[in-house]
Formats: C-alpha cells, sequence, structure tokens
C-alpha cells in the first residue's frame, strides 16, 4: 500500500459520492416526472376527451381512479377528532398510551395500567387515526358523496392513472 494507492481510493470515494448525489436527484426527478403523468397529465387529458379508460396497442388498459393522500396535521388533530366523534366515525380514532420503562422495570409494565399516576410513571397520552384507515375512511365518504371538511384531514383527492 502506497500513498499513491490511497489517494486513488480517496478520488474513488469522492466518485462514489457524486454518483450517488446524482442517483438520488435523477431517481428524485423521476418520481416527479411519474407522479405528474399519474396525477395531472393523463387524467386531465383522458378526462378532456371524455375517456374512462383506454387500451394501448400492447393490450394495456390505462385507467384513472380515484385515489387519496392525507394526513392530519397536528395542528388540526383535536378539531379533526371532535369532527369524526361529532359524526359517528369516533370509532376511527385510537387512543394511545406510551411509556418507556427500562429493561429491569418489568413489574411497573405489567401493572402500569392500574397504577400509573400512583407510581409517577412519565407518560403521553394521546390519540391518532391510522393513516391507512384514515385513507380508507375519506375515499368511502367521497365515493358516497358525503361532505366532509378535507383540510381536517390534510386530505387531497386526485385521480390517477393505472396501467393493467
Amino acid at each position: 500500500m502506497t500513498l499513491d494507492d490511497l489517494s486513488e481510493m480517496c478520488s474513488a470515494l469522492r466518485s462514489a459520492q457524486q454518483a450517488h448525489e446524482d442517483a438520488k436527484l435523477n431517481l428524485k426527478q423521476a418520481a416527479e416526472q411519474l407522479r405528474l403523468l399519474e396525477e395531472e397529465t393523463i387524467p386531465g387529458a383522458m378526462q378532456e376527451l371524455g375517456f374512462e379508460k383506454i387500451v394501448l396497442e400492447t393490450g394495456e388498459e390505462i385507467k384513472c381512479v380515484q385515489e387519496v393522500h392525507c394526513s392530519i396535521p397536528r395542528a388540526m388533530a383535536n378539531e379533526a377528532h371532535a369532527w369524526l366523534h361529532d359524526h359517528g366515525h369516533g370509532g376511527l380514532i385510537k387512543t394511545e398510551v406510551k411509556v418507556n420503562f427500562g429493561k429491569d422495570e418489568w413489574d411497573d409494565a405489567e401493572a402500569f395500567s392500574y397504577r400509573l399516576h400512583e407510581q409517577g410513571i412519565p407518560h403521553d397520552l394521546g390519540q391518532k387515526v391510522h393513516p391507512q384507515t384514515l385513507k380508507a375512511f375519506v375515499k368511502e365518504q367521497l365515493a358516497q358523496g358525503t361532505d366532509i371538511p378535507l383540510e381536517l384531514f390534510g386530505a387531497r383527492p386526485v385521480y390517477k392513472a393505472k396501467v393493467k
């Protein structure tokens, strides 16, 4: 091993790092191009032409289906949960208690539900709706034509071109 060998290895490292950064940028650009084609360009063109689906010469079928992107914004969580409760969908909300115990604290962990406050164990109490549950709920409500506050659920319905 010589200093020249080490220098070549360092050059190879820099080249590999640059190739990695270039690949990440290319992937990001390809993902955005894919999103534009799937969610905007093709669904818009198909709607403009009045097509629900088309079949390509290859036999592949392109169909636009409604998808929903959603995630309850933290700042709106209480309001979103209240809306779900008020409209009979409170069952979507899961209550979660998070407690951290050390490896030798099994007895405390086993009895925490009864003695949590008495033991002075730090904990967090919160509620959340699982993302997939929220997505399914919003999609179902939109399909039924129900007027729901999309902003509360961070929901953005899109039509997406799917290839079969």
